[in-house]
């Protein structure tokens, strides 16, 4: 007795070949389309605009912080100069006393500006 029966499997053929077209000529076919469409060209300019703006946004912060350390010990300075001048009127300085005080005031921080430098310079 044979357990095993075999029944005949159909043989696959290969396919016919196909009938390829012929391809037309360079001059023939329509133009070929840009490399980039509308959307990727405005994606870029997009990108450029946002870098330009970045940068403009980073030097525009890097002014202001240098203005800000220019401008407060400055504004410093003229506070104290200011309220130098009024306790000076206030404590009954004529003109000729208050440029006195003045001078004898820019010659104290000249003095103390260059023994800062000196001590730098060290």
């Amino acid at each position: 007795m044979n357990l095993f029966i075999e029944t005949p499997r159909p043989v696959p053929t290969a396919p016919a070949p196909r009938e390829v077209p012929p391809r037309p000529r360079e001059s023939e076919t329509a133009p070929a389309p840009p490399e980039y469409s509308q959307a990727q060209q405005t994606y870029r300019d997009e990108l450029a605009f946002d870098r330009r703006r970045a940068r403009a946004r980073r030097r525009s912060g890097a002014l202001r912080a240098l203005a800000t350390v220019v401008a407060v010990p400055l504004l410093l300075a003229v506070v104290f100069l200011g309220s130098y001048i009024l306790f000076c009127i206030l404590n009954g300085a004529s003109v000729d006393e208050l440029g006195t005080l003045l001078v004898a005031l820019f010659e104290q921080v000249g003095r103390g500006m260059s023994g800062l430098m000196q001590r730098i310079g060290s």
